[in-house]
């Protein structure tokens, strides 16, 4: 049986992803450009950094040393907990910056 450790390694961040998806759906349904822009650009991002890594000449070893060899399915799956790792990371920023020093500029005007 698994340790409550293994289970919350497992659940955060797929609650993460689960949740940037829902927001993205949000800002989809809502029409929020400068939302759907922003999370497209930091997916896209995020696989092209993962893809470049996984093909790359780049030897970390320790626990990354198997991503070069998933399939593409794996590197999109991955891409998505960075991306919305990063998202949520902004957002908790934001939620504890009380200055407009955090304000971050729109993609889209």
């Amino acid at each position: 049986m698994q340790d409550l450790g293994q289970v919350l390694a497992a659940l955060i961040p797929l609650t993460i992803a689960i949740n940037w998806v829902v927001n993205l759906l949000k800002g989809i349904t809502n029409l929020d450009k400068n939302d759907i822009v922003t999370r497209v650009t930091a997916y896209v991002g995020a696989f092209v950094v993962v893809t470049l890594y996984a093909h790359g000449d780049l030897d970390v070893g320790g626990s990354l040393a198997y991503v070069s060899q998933l399939p593409w399915q794996g590197l999109a799956f991955a891409s998505l907990f960075i991306a919305a790792g990063g998202g949520t990371l902004s957002d908790v920023l934001k939620t504890f910056n009380r200055a407009d020093t955090s304000v971050a500029k729109k993609l889209l005007p």
